[in-house]
């Protein structure tokens, strides 16, 4: 109406409470404070108002005559401004508050009522997960208990399989030092069997000889008739002959007692020879792989040495020799030897490693034994300029291993399940040339010999730990 009457022409001016809020496109509170202290304090904008406003409508829309509108009804008393009309509307906003409070707390408790709900299925959500989860929580338990039970168990065999590794260690280093008594054993009887043999031969030559001279005193006595002859059957010197036939006799009486004394003494080397061969066989007995070979006998009591068919011989213009010679004067088992070796134009040193490594740090456990033997190969070749390659038994530690490695420029290899160290070895010779020299490191005697037959040089574990110490 303000607005309107601000249009009108001639135009009306707004009541001057109003003239703030005439841009409002919606009343706020502060704004209907001001239009009802318009309408009180500015008796001609309320007729204008009244006499614009249309009430009977606004009953109908409430439902009719018997029931008006509130808010209508309250318009009128605010317009007609009739004595009380204040108190009746304030008693009507009561009535209205009273009236919006309780619908809010109908409104409020039909919340409560959809929360009650809400959180009734959600605590029933919650038990049924609870349950669940207790569930699960014992089948976690029991699982729990099996794999402690389990892992009880596992580490029971790792002890088992700790206490049996140590045993197995213990064994094996019980047994290398048993073998290398063996070995000992063995060179001595080998030295034995070497002297027994140069003594036999000793004996079948004085053997040869004195049957050479018996069978010229025998053909001697022959051309004489039956008498004995001198030794060399010549003619008999200038005398009688009662004392020509004496003195022949006592030649040969002579030379007969020597052909037996040279007999005796044949038949003594040929028992010190059974009995040599004897300590040697039992001294071997528990190496069924590598037999040695007993030497046949001559009728006179010499051995027959049969020659090698795989190895070359040089002297007798066979393959090439691929070992070198040792300078003259210097022991094949000494440090020397072994220096030598290493030293030659590109030299090659096949290294049996857990037979070096269990004599040298046999307190060791074995993979310590493998880097400490590692190192001081490493320090050989840098000292030497030979080509270390080391060969382990891989199905000694197990899993893991790799098949080849080159720390430190030495070249490390670990044999595959069911092959030995020696046997690696001694295929390894045949693949360098032969015009590298290849010297092969093990104590084992199987060892040895094949790196003999396959043209390589040999030392022992003690020369390479002798060698590396120094």
């Amino acid at each position: 109406m303000a607005r309107d009457g601000r249009r009108a022409s001639p135009a009306v001016p707004p009541p001057v409470s109003l003239r703030p809020y005439l841009g409002f496109r919606r009343l706020t509170g502060p704004a209907l404070d001001a239009a009802l202290k318009a309408l009180e304090v500015d008796e001609a904008f309320r007729a204008r108002v009244r006499a614009a406003s249309d009430w009977s409508a606004a009953g109908e829309r409430d439902g009719g005559d018997d029931e008006p509108d509130p808010s209508a009804t309250a318009a009128v008393l605010v317009l007609e401004q009739g004595e009380g009309w204040r108190a009746e509307v304030q008693a009507m906003a009561s009535v209205l508050e009273a009236e919006a409070e309780e619908v809010d707390a109908v409104s409020r408790a039909r919340r409560l009522d959809r929360d009650r709900e809400r959180l009734r299925t959600e605590r029933d959500e919650a038990l049924t997960a609870a349950r669940a989860a207790r569930a699960q929580l014992s089948a976690a338990g029991r699982e729990l208990s099996e794999l402690q039970d389990v892992v009880a168990q596992l580490r029971r065999r790792l002890d088992e399989a700790s206490r049996a590794k140590a045993e197995l260690t213990d064994e094996r280093q019980r047994a290398v030092r048993d073998l290398k008594a063996t070995e000992t054993r063995l060179t001595a009887r080998h030295e034995e069997l070497r002297l027994a043999q140069a003594d036999n031969r000793r004996q079948a030559a004085e053997l040869d000889d004195a049957r050479q001279r018996l069978r010229e005193l025998e053909e001697a006595a022959e051309a004489s008739g039956g008498d004995d002859p001198g030794p060399s059957g010549s003619s008999p010197p200038e005398s009688g002959p009662d004392e020509r036939r004496g003195d022949d006799l006592h030649r040969g009486r002579a030379d007969r007692a020597r052909v037996v004394a040279a007999l005796a003494r044949v038949t003594d080397a040929a028992a010190a020879l059974t009995a040599a061969l004897g300590s040697v066989s039992e001294a071997v007995a528990g190496d069924p792989a590598e037999p040695t070979p007993v030497p046949s006998l001559h009728p006179t009591g010499a051995p027959i040495v049969e020659p090698s068919s795989s190895a070359p011989d040089p002297e007798r213009g066979g393959g090439a020799r691929r070992a070198p010679r040792l300078p003259v004067g210097m022991f094949d088992d000494s440090v020397d030897a072994a220096d030598h070796l290493a030293r030659l134009p590109g030299a090659v040193v096949l290294v049996d490693g857990y037979n070096v490594s269990l004599e040298g740090w046999p307190s060791l456990a074995l993979h310590a034994q493998r880097d400490r033997l590692v190192d001081a190969l490493a320090g050989l070749a840098a000292r030497t300029g030979c080509q270390p390659l080391v060969v382990f038994d891989g199905a000694e530690e197990g899993r893991g291993l790799p098949g080849e490695s080159r720390p430190r420029g030495v070249q490390v290899r670990f044999t595959v399940p069911g092959v030995e160290a020696d046997d690696a070895l001694l295929s390894l010779v045949g693949e360098f040339p032969l015009d590298r020299p290849v010297t092969v490191v093990s104590s084992d005697r199987r060892v040895v010999a094949g790196s003999a037959r396959r043209g390589a040089a040999s030392l022992s574990a003690s020369q390479l730990l002798d060698l590396l110490a120094g």
